[in-house]
């Protein structure tokens, strides 16, 4: 708690700032595991927190995974900008970055919200939902381990071809 409070006295002198400001810069508005839908473009989700500074919004995914070296998983970025856009709708906003919480190694990863990365979870929707309609059966994953951990494995074809 010492620790705290001499930073924000050093915040306070260095950014000359209130207590108030400075309150709300290390803690900012925030809510967590919101629950929001979106039927037009057919998903649903929780967010992890979305923390609100200055009148954006900042939506962040907390992983207990490991990251990769650089940036972030596929289907963690692909995952945030879902998000994001159910923020957009349900807030009337737009989310122009987001963040991961890599909890094992304590660091967070900034993600823009592109159009690039709305494209691929355009994308991946419709995958999904070829997946579901036309019965394609996606490939099997290379990674055995992955697939035998999958939360599906037990419903899965795929794992007892691997097996």
């Amino acid at each position: 708690m010492k620790i705290l409070s001499l930073k924000a006295q050093k915040a306070i002198l260095i950014n000359e700032k209130d207590g108030n400001q400075i309150t709300e810069l290390f803690f900012p508005t925030s809510m967590y595991s919101y629950l929001m839908k979106d039927p037009q473009i057919g998903i649903a989700g929780i967010c992890d927190k979305i923390e609100i500074i200055e009148g954006k919004y900042y939506l962040i995914s907390i992983k207990s995974s490991n990251p990769p070296l650089k940036g972030s998983w596929d289907g963690d970025s692909i995952e945030l900008v879902a998000s994001a856009m159910l923020i957009e709708k349900e807030f009337d906003t737009e989310v122009f970055v987001g963040f991961i919480d890599y909890l094992k190694i304590g660091e967070r990863r900034p993600i823009v919200m592109d159009a690039n990365l709305r494209k691929r979870l355009f994308k991946t929707l419709e995958e999904i939902e070829d997946i579901l309609t036309e019965q394609i059966v996606p490939e099997i994953n290379e990674k055995i381990e992955k697939c035998m951990n999958c939360e599906y494995n037990g419903i899965c074809n795929q794992s007892s071809m691997i097996k």
